[in-house]
């Protein structure tokens, strides 16, 4: 409750008064022998005296992404794509795993899918202002969707909702995940224009797995040694006597040498007969070129009257992922184990039933995402109503070669 009592010897006391955030205060106290002293004291702070300050840089779309998450109906995180500041990398994917109660799956170093509220990718459906985006998975077949297929260089804000409702397709139970792109008329200044130069490296044990293909590569791609280039811009403006023609652009590029490891320790019972982790497959993937996604979008919009917007979008989205894969498997029963072995150190002793292989794949493969739309959208006193029709297209191509080699040891002697 703020009381104390403090025990001290008679004469000239000085009491420092301090607490988290607030300014300290020193009290000087007279203390004669058999006689309490009292006092109250209230801490404050000049952080509660604020001048005069301007904000510069608003960011917009932060606002009307936490004004849309207040009204939604059902459970729905709405964030804006500025709200955590510029991301090099440009996948949706790394944006998303940010968001509560959303998983990410990764695969060849990289974020390819998530899970929402724990139930599986494939159960969930992603789409772009409010209509799903076709797909087409490189890793086998499957529902789920693939973002290196999207960019986030176009985006204004992502919605996910977490409680589907009747209007979503049966295929979203686990939740949608909604892509915004960008609208010219919702801005205070239409007229913008963003752009982002960084680089991305591999750091710790990744950055040692280097590349197998030297011949692959290309000076843009690496330019300095262990980094690579990623650019992006975004323009806006509105043209027009009565400014009602609103133009987007918005184009990334993104260079990677993605590289993973991964092992699968199983617990067995070791000849000391205690259950151990041991490592039965170890996997790398080098980078044998540069992984590349681009990403152009073209938007046009018309204000026919101060409820009607109609708008015209073309995006395309291109990966080129160029993987070497190496896996070792090992196969031998507990009892040929070393009793030193670990999931770091596994040692099998030699036998008939003792098989290590090492198998190698190396892979191409390439995505194009297109999609066409046309939207009108008009704006009532109470209602939204809008009318949209959308081609949305997405191919993909994998070349793979692969070699295994196995070998037996037997018995000693």
């Amino acid at each position: 409750e703020g009381r104390y009592v403090i025990g001290v010897p008679p004469g000239l006391a000085t009491l420092a008064i301090s607490y988290t955030g607030l300014d300290t205060q020193s009290v000087s106290l007279v203390l004669e022998a058999g006689r309490e002293v009292v006092r109250d004291v209230a801490l404050t702070s000049n952080i509660y005296k604020m001048e005069k300050f301007v904000v510069e840089g608003e960011r917009e779309s932060s606002a009307l992404a936490i004004t849309r998450q207040r009204q939604a109906a059902n459970i729905k995180n709405v964030v804006a794509t500025d709200a955590f500041g510029t991301m090099t990398d440009d996948n949706v994917g790394l944006f998303l795993e940010r968001v509560p109660g959303v998983n990410p799956e990764t695969n060849t170093g990289t974020v390819r899918s998530v899970m929402v509220r724990g139930i599986s990718a494939e159960l969930n459906t992603v789409s772009m202002d409010g209509i799903q985006l076709a797909n087409s998975d490189t890793s086998g077949t499957n529902r789920q969707f693939d973002f290196l297929q999207a960019s986030i260089s176009m985006l204004e804000s992502i919605e996910v909702t977490k409680a589907p409702t009747p209007d979503m397709p049966a295929n979203s139970i686990g939740g949608n995940i909604n892509l915004i792109t960008r609208t010219i008329f919702s801005r205070k200044d239409p007229r913008s224009f963003n752009y982002s130069i960084g680089v991305t490296t591999n750091v710790g044990e990744l950055a040692d797995i280097k590349p197998r293909v030297e011949a692959n590569r290309r000076w843009y791609a690496e330019p300095v040694k262990g980094f690579s280039p990623s650019v992006s811009f975004n323009f806006t403006d509105v043209y027009g006597k009565q400014r009602n023609i609103g133009l987007t652009l918005s184009y990334s590029s993104n260079i990677r040498f993605l590289s993973t490891y991964g092992n699968s320790p199983v617990y067995v019972v070791t000849p000391l007969g205690q259950p151990a982790p041991i490592t039965s497959n170890a996997m790398w993937v080098n980078p044998a070129g540069a992984s590349t996604r681009q990403n152009k979008t073209v938007k046009f919009e018309y204000k026919a009257s101060e409820r009607t917007v109609v708008s015209l979008t073309a995006v395309h989205t291109e990966s080129y992922l160029v993987n070497d894969a190496r896996t070792h498997t090992l196969a031998a029963a507990a009892a040929r184990l070393t009793p030193d072995s670990t999931e770091f150190l596994t040692e099998a002793l030699p036998a008939p039933d003792t098989r290590s292989a090492l198998s190698q794949s190396a892979f191409h493969q390439r995505q194009n995402n297109y999609r066409f739309g046309t939207a009108i959208v008009h704006t009532l006193d109470k209602w939204k109503i809008d009318y949209a029709a959308t081609l949305s297209k997405s191919d993909a191509l994998t070349a793979r070669s692969s070699k295994i080699c196995s070998t037996r040891r037997a018995p000693r002697g």
